[in-house]
């Protein structure tokens, strides 16, 4: 406590740090949890003699596992803040992180990857980070938004090639030890250090209001609509939200689980398909702070419909890409743009929707419709390689559900509460 209330009284705004903070989890938990499951799918299944529908179901298995969780979880951080579930967290990735190093058999690798990763990967870069940027920024989350999900980017991006290398050079099982002592090198002592709950608790302002890093008393925010789970979910808003964000990244987060064996089945070499995959990072990682500034000024629902198009184009070019290496840099790139800012219009859309007083209780009644829907695409894919030997089928479903995210996406209004003269920030330009 003592050296935020040190930092607190710095010109930097101390919510900066918060970013900081937000930014490292979601490079630790994507990059070190959920990015590395493309690079060992190969690897563990040919070594392990497992099919590759049961790698990517037991993958994919985690984040439903987990989900009831968020909902005990968002009460709790926004009432006690971020700090204690991303604590856990942390030490939950790095723990299952090493436990994959040991696993044997098909029981071991489900109890790890089906829970004990996904509940680190989940406080890590999902419900609690986004509600801990969104209580500290309002006027500039857009731009927040954007560059504390950067990190989940930039952890695909080092972490493909860095376990390409440890792979190669350690073999599978001390690759993942290496791994999640990484993990809990770059997380545990930070936000145990530095993570708070809101600007209010150390006598500040959302954006730095009332001065940069000046104290100005604690003051609640009064000028934002609260809302009960009861409220949300009787909107219609919730549920256009809660549908469309999930199922618009469903196909590409398919894509990713499989993608770095799909590449090597065409026959191309381990280097090759890295350096496709991280132009697909390399697209997520172009359109964060673009994305970010333009979401401050034209509505959160045309910018997400417009990411959603971009992945539909993408996954419907990759299979006509075929073995042309330029074309699949394209290819992956242009999914990549369309990937790279799904995670801002996630925080943005439920903050600016429901606001930051009450954004953790309604996104995470949410969560475990998204960790049903998600999880589908790399089941599907898997599925549909066992049976035919081939992924380019799942591709063009894929596509026909990126058509229906869009639909969703520009039918989400901003709501409005009926028992509040307080009206929910105006679609544009916050929203």
């Amino acid at each position: 406590m003592a050296i935020a209330a040190r930092l607190a009284r710095h010109r930097l705004y101390y919510g900066w740090y918060i970013a900081g903070l937000v930014f490292a989890s979601n490079m630790a938990a994507a990059g070190l949890g959920s990015g590395t499951s493309g690079m060992f799918i190969k690897p563990m299944t040919e070594d392990l003699g497992w099919s590759r529908l049961f790698f990517a179901t037991a993958v994919s298995l985690g984040t439903v596992a987990v989900s009831p969780i968020s909902l005990f979880m968002g009460p709790l951080i926004d009432n006690r803040g971020a700090r204690l579930p991303m604590l856990a967290g942390g030490f939950a990735l790095g723990a299952g992180l090493i436990a994959m190093g040991f696993v044997q058999s098909q029981w071991h690798f489900i109890l790890v990857r089906a829970l004990l990763i996904p509940l680190g990967m989940t406080a890590l870069s999902q419900l609690a980070p986004s509600v801990a940027v969104a209580n500290w920024f309002v006027k500039k989350r857009g731009r927040v938004m954007a560059i504390t999900t950067m990190g989940l980017t930039t952890g695909f991006f080092t972490m493909t090639p860095v376990s390409a290398f440890l792979i190669e050079e350690l073999g599978w099982r001390q690759a993942w030890i290496v791994l999640g002592l990484v993990a809990w090198a770059v997380v545990l002592a930070p936000i145990a250090l530095l993570m708070r709950r809101r600007p209010e608790d150390v006598g500040l302002l959302p954006d730095g209001e009332g001065g940069s890093g000046v104290a100005t008393g604690r003051r609640p925010a009064r000028d934002e609509a609260t809302w009960t789970r009861k409220e949300a979910m009787g909107t219609r808003t919730f549920w256009l939200l809660a549908l469309a964000l999930p199922i618009g990244v469903m196909g590409v987060d398919g894509i990713l689980v499989h993608l770095f064996a799909y590449l090597t089945d065409m026959a191309f070499n381990t280097q090759t398909a890295t350096l496709v995959v991280m132009a697909l990072y390399a697209g997520a990682l172009t359109v964060k702070i673009p994305i970010g500034f333009i979401a401050e000024r034209v509505p959160v629902r045309y910018c997400t419909a417009a990411i959603f198009v971009l992945i539909g184009i993408g996954i419907a070019l990759l299979p006509v890409a075929g073995g042309n290496k330029p074309a699949l840099f394209e290819t992956a790139f242009l999914i990549g743009l369309g990937w790279g800012g799904q995670p801002p219009m996630v925080g943005l859309s439920w903050a600016n929707y429901y606001g930051r007083l009450s954004q953790g209780r309604v996104q995470s009644v949410a969560q475990p419709v998204s960790a049903v829907l998600r999880p589908l695409g790399a089941v599907l894919a898997g599925y549909t390689y066992d049976r035919t030997g081939s992924y380019e089928g799942i591709f063009m479903v894929f596509v026909a559900i990126e058509v229906v995210a869009v639909v969703l996406a520009l039918l989400a209004l901003p709501p409005k509460k009926r028992d509040q003269a307080v009206a929910i920030q105006k679609e544009a330009p916050s929203t």
